[in-house]
């Protein structure tokens, strides 16, 4: 099923875009790691059953068109993305699980609970709803991910949870014996000494742009292909938005056209790839920034968009993101006991093109099968 002209692409492409882009501006500064097409589902199971204007108010921010309630294979595509994120996260690499819990006022509608489940996101009533509850099955969902802070939903709200873990299975591993030391721009101050990976001849695509290089990496084991992206802003495009080695301003003039023109341009190569050697653990409470983002009238607790739909207390995303070399080790395994390469790195081979993540960088997990973003992130501290 190759989506990637249809509204449920482009539309969750713009809002991916616009959430990372949100969510880096109110983290300046720090490590921003999302899994948008969740939180994408969940805005749209309140926009297709919401009634009218809401519904439809919601359905135009989301940018999937004010009649897409009727489009049955549109709402088709929907049931097959649920079914397919749900397949593959038993391969335990690139895990996303939703879910809703409900307060005690919010009556149990089968409507919502059908849509809900068919896109692949679990519901649970009040009389269901306790901490140990959302924790227990945070855990089962995603083993290795640690306990969240979890809120309890009010009597009238709803608290929806996006999990998930982002550890790539690479299609051609990063051999341990050449992961060393190597210095790492990050915001503020000197370089500093950084565990970084590096594969000598690596089969990917790259694009150059003015702005910006990108490295487009194949990943194993899911099923019609899944890549990552490595967006890297030159030295001299940091330098130009004033401030210093911030990305920050990058992330929030890199569009949807950027994007497109990225993936158009990519050409096939053979890459010597370094890239930083990271184990990070987020938490986000989202509801301000989608706030802003337009979808006011969906998380207004004093206008509430439908009797089963109610506001959302809180929208918490819970991310794990590791890059480790080849097989992933235990979730404890942290990234100090690396041993460095001896002898240091081989020499770059002839035709071979450097492409060294050593400065804050974006990067995007995709659904190439589908042209969708799974994953996003803006990393300046690795």
């Amino acid at each position: 099923m190759n989506i990637g002209n249809d509204p449920l692409s482009a539309a969750s492409t713009h809002f991916a875009l616009r959430l990372l882009q949100r969510t880096a501006k109110q983290s300046r500064g720090s490590n921003v790691v999302l899994a948008p097409i969740g939180m994408f589902q969940t805005i749209s199971v309140f926009a297709f059953l919401s009634p009218v204007p809401i519904g439809r108010e919601i359905r135009k921010e989301l940018r999937l068109g004010i009649h897409s309630e009727t489009d049955p294979s549109l709402l088709a595509r929907y049931v097959r993305l649920g079914a397919d994120l749900n397949a593959d996260t038993a391969a335990g690499d690139l895990c996303l699980t939703t879910s809703f819990w409900t307060g005690l006022r919010v009556p149990a509608h089968t409507g919502l609970y059908a849509l809900a489940r068919s896109w692949g996101i679990e519901v649970f009533a009040i009389d269901r709803v306790t901490v140990d509850r959302m924790e227990e099955w945070s855990a089962a969902k995603i083993p290795g991910l640690v306990s969240a802070v979890l809120p309890l939903p009010s009597a009238d709200g709803a608290v929806a949870i996006n999990a998930a873990i982002v550890r790539p299975a690479w299609q051609a591993a990063f051999p341990p014996g050449h992961t060393m030391d190597r210095p790492f721009q990050r915001p503020s101050g000197p370089p500093q000494p950084t565990p970084t990976m590096r594969i000598a001849d690596a089969d990917a695509r790259v694009y150059h742009g003015t702005r910006y290089d990108a490295a487009r990496i194949p990943l194993a084991g899911a099923r019609g292909g899944r890549s990552l992206h490595v967006v890297l802003p030159r030295r001299a495009t940091l330098a130009a938005q004033g401030g210093g080695n911030q990305i920050t301003p990058f992330v929030e003039q890199f569009t949807g056209d950027d994007w497109a023109q990225c993936k158009a341009g990519y050409r096939p190569t053979r890459l010597d790839l370094m890239l930083p050697r990271l184990e990070l653990e987020q938490q986000y409470d989202l509801r301000k920034t989608l706030l802003t983002m337009g979808f006011d009238r969906a998380y207004d607790g004093a206008g509430r968009i439908a009797p089963f739909a109610p506001a959302i207390d809180n929208s918490i995303v819970q991310i794990c993101l590791q890059f480790f070399e080849g097989e992933a080790p235990p979730p404890d395994t942290k990234t100090s006991v690396v041993k460095p390469a001896v002898g240091g790195y081989p020499a770059i081979q002839p035709g071979i093109e450097p492409f060294h993540v050593d400065r804050p960088f974006v990067f995007l997990v995709t659904d190439d099968l589908n042209d969708l973003i799974l994953f996003a992130g803006v990393i300046q501290d690795p």
